[in-house]
């Protein structure tokens, strides 16, 4: 059979190159001229097609039949002897012959480069430090920030089987005696030894094509076949770029158990990075943690026996050191999980100062600048004691268990206050269906009495001392201690509560003092009113125009608790009406059911001032004594009116 076909190839041979150049024969008359020398119909086409594929001197557009991406092999229709080779086989003899294993490896590095978006998109953004094809690991710093690399063609390594190359990278440092310590802080992409295979043969099929170009660029070339290599050329780099983008799919990093693994990526991608952030193998974590995991208690376990503080930049480093924890792409990932424990009173933050002395954080934002401060520590609050406390803490609500009830109202002695805080007590704190106990922090009493005199100043909490109160108002010296009270903060008097016909008496021949309003409603509510609750209202009551200052009054609204008595104040006198202008439109006065009435007529109205406009100017007004609750109903009824309509 091998002597029959070498027998059919000679025959065909020698009869093509017996013909003049330029011959013509189609494939059927081919057949039949030769086939008393090749009887084998089927051995004989099948020469034919050999030859069409391997013989340099068929013309090019005999050869371009059947290039339309189909599989199956066509005959030409047509046979015809050129004096040239085609473009196919001088672009197979330059890439088996012409083409430099170095000029292919040089290019291919250019493509790589070429794809960087493709590759690298998306990491820096992300808070990762990036490396495109790195020559050592030199090049990649261990300094605990994630650093993700992109590998050249050298660090070749299939699913399950990392190469040496990229092991080198996850294990050394590149300098003697000096292994990586942050291994869980690197991530590479290395090609496939398919897709590398698939990529450096596309680029040297590019090269070939390029070469045929360069062979040619001094000849004369028909317009048709030029076309032909400039589309041959421009589908091999569009190829190229394609096959590189893909050949990279292979992950490289340690593991949980901190051995060095390579995964295949499952699709496609267009961002590869991405596509590795989002691979479950990859233990890529971009939010905060669960601040509760840090405890010691946790899955992390980050604490040795014995620990009661830890520095946050040995936390960071410890999730970029071990590889059983998850891969963070930034350190502020850490700090935000740290900052949200403090906020939550799981640790308590301290920054060491120089001279010995610390400042501390609990339930409470911490500052930019301390943020990043090397020396901030989180400190288990079993053991921690603090040096301040936040004064809003002291409201209501804001601490489980510390506010007892009284009837219908919280008290919370100051007794309690220290009690709660005297180191190790235990709190239980619903979340989400369940509750969960807390330890306190300890804080001396000092810090405690300093954070009550902030709160009451601020208005957060009163305080009551027999026989004094106090409210929105600095603490006088020795008021404040064990057997103190803090309430919740009063109720607001609003300013019609302080006239003659609320507390009548307060007043005297159409004059009151701030002495007296003290007294008189704190009568009135049987209990001690804090002079600045009165004040703050007799504030409200001059801004609003309910009350005015005499001319006798040696001190102003804002005065303090003692000089109270040297407040007075008065009703404040009704402005007499404007005068009516003159020449000016007389204003009726309508009550409400003469609105209504007027209402019913406005159809009519409308009718008999057809084209013009009728427009009415309405003034509203409340006559007599009214609450500022009444005042303020009308306006809001008025304003779905028009948002111009208001009570004067």
């Amino acid at each position: 059979m091998q002597k029959h076909r070498e027998i059919e190839q000679s025959v065909l041979a020698v009869f093509l190159h017996s013909q003049p150049i330029g011959h013509k024969a189609n494939t059927p008359e081919l057949i039949r001229m030769i086939s008393s020398s090749a009887p084998d119909r089927i051995e004989l086409e099948k020469g034919l097609r050999r030859w069409r594929e391997f013989s340099w001197f068929l013309d090019d557009d005999d050869l371009e039949i059947g290039d339309g991406g189909s599989d199956v092999e066509e005959l030409p229709k047509s046979w015809r002897l050129g004096n040239r080779p085609n473009l196919r086989q001088m672009h197979d003899y330059a890439c088996k012959h012409r083409v430099k294993t170095q000029s292919v490896d040089q290019r291919l590095e250019e493509e790589i480069r070429s794809v960087k978006k493709t590759l690298m998109e998306g990491a820096g953004v992300a808070g990762g430090l990036t490396h495109l094809l790195p020559k050592s690991p030199k090049d990649v710093a261990d300094d605990g920030k994630f650093h993700y690399a992109v590998l050249g063609p050298s660090a070749v390594s299939d699913a399950g089987k990392p190469s040496a190359v990229a092991k080198s990278f996850i294990d050394d440092t590149g300098h003697e005696h000096r292994p990586r310590v942050f291994r869980n802080a690197l991530m590479l992409a290395v090609p496939s030894k398919d897709g590398l295979d698939v990529a450096l043969s596309s680029v040297r099929a590019l090269l070939g094509w390029h070469d045929v170009y360069e062979q040619l660029k001094e000849h004369t070339v028909d317009p048709i076949r030029r076309e032909r290599l400039n589309r041959r050329l421009a589908d091999a780099e569009i190829k190229v770029s394609a096959v590189v983008k893909h050949a990279y799919e292979i992950v490289v990093t340690a593991n949980k158990k901190n051995k060095v693994h390579a995964f295949k990526l499952t699709a496609d991608h267009d961002n590869l990075f991405d596509s590795i952030k989002n691979d479950d193998r990859s233990r890529i974590q971009e939010t905060p943690v669960d601040a509760a995991a840090l405890l010691p208690e946790g899955p992390y376990n980050l604490w040795e026996a014995g620990e009661d503080s830890r520095f946050v930049s040995d936390l960071t480093e410890a999730f970029a050191k071990y590889p059983r924890l998850p891969k963070l792409l930034h350190r502020d990932i850490l700090l935000k999980t740290v900052l949200q424990g403090v906020k939550q009173g799981l640790f308590v933050a301290r920054l060491n100062r120089p001279d010995q002395t610390f400042r501390t954080w609990w339930r409470q934002e911490i500052d930019d600048r301390t943020q990043q401060d090397p020396a901030l520590e989180v400190v288990l609050p079993k053991q921690a004691r603090l040096v301040g406390l936040r004064p809003t803490l002291l409201e209501v609500g804001e601490l489980a268990e510390l506010w007892s009830t009284s009837g219908d109202s919280h008290i919370l002695p100051v007794s309690k206050l220290l009690d709660y805080f005297k180191g190790g007590h235990t709190v239980s704190v619903p979340k989400n269906g369940y509750s969960e106990s807390i330890i306190l922090p300890a804080c001396e009493r000092e810090y405690l009495f300093v954070a009550i005199e902030q709160a009451v100043l601020e208005g957060t909490v009163w305080l009551s001392s027999d026989p004094s109160s106090f409210w929105k108002e600095v603490v006088p010296l020795g008021v404040l201690d064990d057997q103190a009270v803090l309430h919740p903060r009063p109720n607001i008097l609003f300013p019609q509560d302080l006239t003659p016909e609320r507390v009548p008496s307060a007043w005297e021949n159409g004059r009151t003092n701030g002495a007296r309003l003290v007294t008189a409603l704190s009568q009135q509510r049987r209990k001690l009113l804090p002079w600045g609750l009165v004040r703050e209202s007799i504030k409200a009551a001059i801004d609003s125009r309910w009350l005015e200052v005499c001319e006798e009054s040696t001190v102003y609204a804002s005065c303090n608790y003692d000089e109270n008595a040297n407040l007075w104040l008065r009703v404040r006198k009704k402005s007499p009406p404007k005068p009516q202008p003159p020449n000016e439109t007389k204003v009726a006065v309508l009550e409400g059911s003469q609105i209504q009435d007027l209402a019913e007529l406005i159809p009519s109205l409308l009718k008999a001032s057809v084209g013009s406009e009728l427009r009415f100017r309405v003034l509203a007004e409340i006559v007599g004594d009214h609450s500022k609750e009444a005042h303020d109903e009308v306006d809001r009824l008025l304003k779905t009116v028009s948002h111009d309509l208001k009570v004067v």
